[in-house]
């Protein structure tokens, strides 16, 4: 958390560079389709000696209008998993090992995976959205991000992505996934247009005690090349503004 103990000039020039750098990553105006934004408040803890726990929870803000949570404790104190007030926190408390999984299926009151429950969503937004974008508020060490897509029970598509690690609350970053990088799970693999469930998961298992806190899922279209040129002149931009300020001299 060494970001929060910065000093208010220094915290602005942070954010300045960090504003850059995200105006060009992931465009508010390129939006299409929201996943979840998190606004519909659910927590999820398991506490030792439980395995897991699953809970629910319904709202506008969630697609296909229902979230299923499940939270997987594999060793340690406990593992919590909370949506509130725009985010998604995932916490390993006390150096705990564990997972935490996400389910978009419809609504169906729970009880596992349903295929076919978003009822066909086009992801792709007649053909304007070709990514998932999610932005990572915070997360300490690196662990791994799983998200499959179905469009029935025999055709899957899923990508796996690594976590830095090391990103503090400020500054953030956008993480943009294309539809493209995912690899047939089962049978022809999802049709991105033709959505019947979705779930993203977070498996800690190998980062005891893992903090870890995302922003708003959406779809959105891929960033163009000039974009990831201008990014990296806003992150070269952010390494400059947090070089620590020499001190003034007085005469």
């Amino acid at each position: 958390m060494w970001a929060r103990g910065l000093r208010r000039v220094d915290r602005w020039r942070w954010r300045s560079a960090v504003l850059v750098g995200l105006w060009y990553l992931s465009p508010a105006e390129a939006r299409s389709l929201t996943i979840d934004d998190w606004s519909d408040a659910q927590t999820t803890t398991v506490i030792s000696p439980s395995g897991s726990a699953t809970t629910l929870a319904t709202g506008v803000g969630i697609l296909g209008g229902e979230r299923e949570i499940t939270v997987t404790r594999t060793s340690g104190v406990a593992v919590t998993m909370a949506a509130s007030g725009g985010s998604l926190a995932y916490g390993q408390i006390a150096g705990s090992l564990g997972t935490g999984t996400v389910i978009w299926d419809g609504v169906d009151g729970g009880g596992g995976l349903d295929p076919t429950g978003l009822g066909g969503v086009d992801f792709t937004d007649a053909a304007t959205s070709a990514a998932i974008s999610i932005p990572l508020l915070f997360d300490d060490l690196s662990a791994s991000l799983t998200l499959i897509a179905y469009t029935d029970g025999a055709n899957s598509s899923q990508v796996s992505v690594t976590l830095p690690g090391s990103i503090p609350p400020d500054p953030q970053g956008v993480l943009t996934i294309p539809f493209s990088s995912f690899s047939v799970l089962s049978g022809t693999g999802a049709d991105f247009s033709n959505i019947g469930a979705f779930t993203l998961e977070i498996d800690g298992t190998t980062a005891p005690g893992l903090d870890f806190e995302m922003g708003a899922a959406t779809t959105g279209p891929v960033p163009e090349p000039r974009t990831a040129l201008l990014l990296g002149v806003g992150l070269a931009g952010l390494a400059w503004l947090g070089k620590p300020m020499a001190p003034k001299q007085e005469f």
